[in-house]
């Protein structure tokens, strides 16, 4: 199954940005040792399906000299950061990110989980969302939408955080410096994605909700052009066995001649 860079090139496609300006956008990961395997194939499945400008920021607590050197060795822009974490909290350092002034200045801030593959067109969902009036824009929590559509009041539980894109103008809301104050003031946060969506929801912020491929759950669907999420405690590369496994070796390879 051939990439959509490929196709674009191969057939002649048009990118949404061609007549116009290449947006730039932060990407942000965060992952321990645990996840590292599967961040590069975040980076590399994510480079070849957008036109999009990529910074990459990496914030992990235990990166090691040789996997920095690795994911430089990809070609790409990328900076790390050296994190503190707790054992107890889930990735909420990369919430760091938000006090990094040159990281939200770009047209737009995407998280990305570490164990996702990006296998359709990025470039859309820019277009979509550079055309809406929100601000966020993800796929919703407990729902299988195939149309965009914005709200306040979401149906199915708000946004998933584990792909998100913020324009920089969110940036200069009172509304980030409201989320900017709870998370300095939180005793404790053990879990980004909830305390995110909870924030969200609770404040009436608009979201653009995107369709269910741009964060689809590998574990029940396999097939076609999506943003795969490989959700679950065991990822493909450390026990996970069977047809998710395989499936995730497979998109890999596409990306990655040794994932």
């Amino acid at each position: 199954m051939s990439t959509w860079l490929e196709l674009r090139y191969d057939h002649g496609f048009t990118s949404v940005f061609d007549a116009q300006t290449t947006p730039v956008v932060s990407a942000i990961l965060a992952f321990d040792q645990n996840h590292y395997p599967g961040a590069v194939n975040t980076i590399l499945s994510l480079s070849k399906n957008t036109a999009a400008m990529l910074y990459f920021y990496v914030f992990s607590p235990d990166i090691k000299e040789s996997q920095k050197a690795k994911i430089r060795s990809l070609g790409i822009r990328v900076k790390f950061f050296k994190t503190k974490a707790s054992k107890s909290d889930k990735y909420v350092w990369w919430f760091d990110a938000f006090t990094k002034s040159a990281i939200h200045s770009a047209d737009y801030m995407m998280y990305i989980d570490a164990d996702v593959i990006v296998h359709t067109d990025v470039d859309r969902w820019l277009s979509e969302f550079r055309a809406s009036e929100a601000l966020i824009s993800g796929v919703e929590q407990k729902a299988k939408s195939k149309v965009w559509y914005e709200t306040t009041d979401p149906s199915f539980g708000g946004v998933n955080t584990g792909v998100l894109l913020f324009k920089s103008e969110f940036f200069k809301t009172k509304e980030f410096q409201k989320l900017r104050k709870q998370i300095s003031e939180a005793s404790r946060i053990p879990n980004d994605q909830p305390f995110l969506r909870q924030f969200f929801v609770g404040n009436e912020i608009n979201v653009l909700y995107a369709p269910y491929i741009y964060n689809t759950n590998a574990s029940y669907h396999r097939s076609g052009n999506a943003i795969f999420h490989f959700v679950g405690s065991k990822k493909p590369w450390n026990g996970k066995t069977g047809p998710t496994r395989d499936f995730y070796y497979g998109l890999a390879r596409q990306y990655n001649a040794n994932p």
